[in-house]
């Protein structure tokens, strides 16, 4: 059926909550300057033509079906409308329009720590990002792991004129000014103040305001803010009278001690700090939890290392601590006694520092002897126990866990997934999921493997719940035109089992007998084209045991292509192919998300798990693509340097591997042209998670190999570097990262080479760019600049067989011409170069440590290593000895 005609609606962000009905339009198709339109980004570029809509909106814009399920530009129009959407105004689809603010931007700024990069962040708003007031925002960046816990007490914010912005602040009120609706006009983030809190109990809520104001006045006087003979006047004054009104209460600590324990921290000249009061050392918990100015999290107390902090102290101090109730840190230096325990402490008896003349050594006159305050304190024997003293002390530094993308789960959290999936909340069968699980599983192979060229399927299934989605996945395979063999040499004993295998068998799906032979297994790889690999699930641990330690060399030593289902078998779900007994897919469909093991993995991956609850993806952050159309798969990205390569030439040139080698120095140059300019490119590996040296089962380099690589490496550089590009696989950022860019561009490039960053694998990210603007202070805080970034996706996606189009296609090339543009904007026209003797050993001493942790030896062993290579690399004895 031709359609003509499509509805729509306009829908404006700020009105969704509203009520009130959109605009609804029906627009012609075929009435666009003569040519019909076939896409919504035709329709799009239609609707901002006619002026329907004001072009600012555009970059704001999206396209939703009526159910609120999001449509990409790229989708045909007469696909919409075969499916129902768009062909009447009930059904018409749905054009969102973000007519607010959808990001605010802030700026980190360390008020105590000079050395700290100022880093830019962008927060984007969203339906499950609750950001009303300031005091969300700052909750947000703790959640999410911008900051340390022990952080959140001493931030405050300031607008672009440096005026405070209290927590309670409008944040769309905010944007309605200006602050933060830009990178130019962020908010700031301050980290660390000089302010004092002051906690002090058993007192009247007059009596502790008035408190808290001399401290405060304190405070100023103290940092210099205000230091008038009149400011220094009012301070005594104050505190006169204060000492007589509370001392006659005498329920609470001498007012002289704890001034004097306020200005023994002032000393000291660190703020920020929380000082606390009280009777007894039973009613902390109650100040912790209750206080309005205290702040529960995690660490947020620094501990005394010693027990107490006074140097001089012979008592047997310790630490007491509360219960994990939000509060780990916080502590409360109390005295321990024989014969004492479970009983009040006098005043007289505790441990108190500011006794001690070394807090006072370098200005005198102020010990405690000095107090006529003090003495009393103690000769009453009728005062509180203890003074509790929690000091923030820093500079400390800036914490970013953060890791944006999908999430790769461990063999606990994806065993906690399948039980919840399993229990009364996720009300999933198991015959469910594995019928789910084996339709992705046999349409992720139809995908890749054709079957007009790959018509015999070798199903390999286990024993578990692994066999089982490979039995649904033979049985869908029949169905779609495949000719399946099961081997299933250790059938399973549930009931399950014996169903799927009764399915399969009503299917006319051959089954070879089970045996602990593997000739049957031999003769059928023999006439199989494609193997489906289900032996092995994610609760695997070696040694792989009878009969299928025979089984997996023999499928790999078949050399037919191998498609595993959710981990390759062999390979432990955390650690990969650590043991390298596993098989080598080149095809893997992860089932509900990805594991730990295959980070590394580099062939085409999929994943299916499109039955995968909201609220569970919410709850466990799986961060999972949305997948295309009606698919039970999505591909996820390949994001290989080498793919990168391919893509800037223009064609598959440089090879793209499934295994994860460890950094060798292998290179491989390729001739390209960019704008009529000449240029090599060199494909150079470097670290990634397989040599990381964090991690022990991993494999290391061969040193010899890798010193004499680096050697040829150095020879055919001997005409230069004009730029270091460095790829980065995303949306996760790798271990190996930070030795990669000290290796390479501090250690092979000498810091004298233009070096820009490239990020592949973004496919799935919404705006592209947008991914660097929410990670850069990552890379900033580890002490890596670049001169400029690209965030690409090198990798088509699923092809459509009509059009001969990726998924990608568009963002392909664009991605592209972004990189082209980026070589040529950066590269430097004069190489940087040097000799190559020196060179190699300017290398060798400056990345030394980086070639250490890549060889797994210590310093002394890449040394030794490397006279072991001499002859190899050409290099005198007397020349190698000068790098020592």
């Amino acid at each position: 059926m031709v359609y003509t005609e499509l509805w729509l609606t306009y829908n404006l962000v700020s009105r969704v909550s509203s009520g009130k009905q959109p605009t609804a339009q029906l627009i012609e198709l075929d009435s666009f300057q003569g040519s019909k339109l076939l896409d919504l980004e035709d329709v799009l570029e239609h609707v901002f033509r006619q002026g329907y809509v004001e072009a600012k909106y555009r970059p704001a814009t999206w396209w939703e079906r009526t159910d609120g399920v999001k449509v990409k530009g790229h989708h045909g129009v007469e696909e919409l409308l075969n499916l129902g959407h768009g062909k009447c105004q009930d059904s018409a689809l749905k054009l969102m329009i973000e007519d607010i603010h959808p990001a605010l931007w802030f700026t980190y700024v360390h008020l105590h720590n000079a050395a700290a990069p100022v880093v830019t962040q962008r927060v984007k708003f969203h339906a499950d990002l609750r950001l009303e007031k300031v005091a969300h925002l700052t909750n947000h960046i703790f959640n999410q792991g911008y900051l340390a816990p022990r952080l959140r007490s001493c931030v405050s914010w300031q607008g672009v004129c440096g005026k405070k912005i209290q927590e309670h602040a409008s944040v769309q009120e905010l944007l309605s000014w200006g602050e933060g609706a830009s990178e130019e006009k962020a908010i700031r983030l301050i980290i660390g103040s000089d302010d004092v809190w002051i906690i002090v109990t058993d007192m009247k809520r007059q009596e502790m305001d008035d408190v808290t104001a001399y401290f405060q006045l304190v405070c100023r006087h103290s940092f210099g803010r205000d230091c008038k003979q009149s400011m220094e006047e009012k301070i005594q004054l104050e505190h006169m009278r204060l000492t007589h009104a509370l001392h006659r209460q005498r329920r609470t600590p001498c007012f002289p001690q704890i001034d004097l324990t306020f200005r023994a921290i002032l000393h000291e000249k660190r703020p920020p700090f929380i000082v606390l009061f009280s009777h007894q050392t039973t009613s902390y918990s109650q100040i912790l939890f209750t206080h309005p100015l205290f702040v529960p999290a995690e660490e947020i107390f620094y501990d005394f290392p010693s027990g107490c902090p006074n140097p001089l102290c012979t008592d047997d101090c310790e630490m007491i601590r509360f219960p994990r109730r939000g509060v780990e840190g916080a502590s409360v230096l109390a005295i321990k006694r024989g014969g004492k325990n479970g009983k009040r402490v006098k005043a007289k008896e505790m441990c108190n520092w500011i006794d001690c003349d070394t807090v006072f050594h370098d200005d005198g006159g102020h010990s405690m002897e000095s107090s006529e305050g003090s003495q009393s304190s103690a000769d009453s024997g009728e005062l509180p126990s203890c003074i509790v003293i929690l000091v923030f002390s820093p500079p400390l530094p800036l914490v970013i866990t953060r890791k944006m993308g999908i999430r790769y789960l461990t063999a606990k959290l994806a065993q906690q997934i399948d039980e919840e999936l399993m229990n009364a909340a996720g009300a999933f069968s198991l015959d469910q999921l594995m019928e789910l699980a084996g339709l992705a599983c046999a349409q992720t192979l139809a995908m890749v493997y054709d079957n007009r060229k790959y018509p015999r399927v070798l199903v390999c299934c286990g024993p578990g719940n692994q066999g089982g989605d490979g039995l649904v996945a033979a049985r869908h395979l029949g169905m779609f035109g495949y000719k399946p063999t099961i081997y299933m040499p250790k059938p399973g004993s549930k009931d399950i089992y014996k169903r799927l295998q009764t399915q399969c068998n009503n299917m006319d799906i051959t089954t070879l007998e089970p045996s602990t032979s593997v000739d049957s297994l031999r003769d059928a790889l023999s006439t199989s084209d494609v193997v489906l690999d289900a032996i092995f699930g994610f609760s695997f641990k070696g040694p792989v045991r009878a009969p299928f330690d025979s089984a997996l060399p023999l499928i790999s030593s078949s050399k037919l292509p191998i498609v595993s289902v959710d981990i390759p078998s062999g390979w432990d779900v955390e650690e990969g192919n650590a043991a390298g007994v596993g098989l080598e897919p080149q095809v893997l469909v992860s089932l509900t998300a990805p594991k730990e093991g295959v980070k590394a993995f580099q062939g085409r991956h999929f994943l299916g798990g499109r039955f995968v609850p909201k609220a569970m993806e919410r709850k466990f952050e799986l961060n999972l693509p949305p997948y295309p159309g009606f698919d039970q798969i999505v591909e996820l990205p390949r994001a290989g340097k080498s793919s990168l390569v391919n893509m800037i030439l223009g064609e598959d040139r440089a090879k793209v591997s499934s295994k994860a080698q460890s950094c060798t120095f292998e290179s491989s140059p390729y001739e390209v042209e960019i704008s009529q300019r000449k240029l090599t490119l060199w494909d150079t590996a470097g670290f990634d998670d397989a040599g990381d040296a964090s991690d022990p089962t991993k494999p290391k380099a061969s040193g010899k190999n890798a010193l004499v690589n680096l050697y040829r490496l150095v020879e055919k550089l001997e005409e230069g570097i004009s730029l270091l590009v460095f790829c980065v696989r995303g949306p996760r950022i790798a271990n190996a990262v930070v030795e990669n860019y000290k290796l390479f561009h501090s250690a092979v490039c000498q810091d004298k080479v233009p070096i820009v960053l490239v990020v592949t694998g973004l496919e799935v990210e919404d705006p592209i760019d947008d991914w660097w603007l929410d990670n850069k202070q990552q890379f900033h805080g580890q002490g890596m600049t670049f001169y400029g970034q690209a965030c690409v996706t090198a990798s088509v996606g699923k092809v459509d067989k009509v059009t001969g189009r990726g998924v990608y296609q568009r963002e392909f090339e664009e991605s592209r011409e972004k990189v082209r543009k980026l070589v040529v904007e950066q590269y430097s026209v004069r190489p940087w170069r040097m000799e190559k003797v020196p060179w190699f050993l300017a290398i060798v001493r400056r990345g030394v440590q980086a070639l250490a942790n890549m060889m797994g030896v210590t310093t002394v062993g890449v040394f030794h290593t490397l006279r072991q290579t001499l002859d190899l690399a050409g290099i005198s004895e007397e020349e190698a000895s000068k790098v020592e």
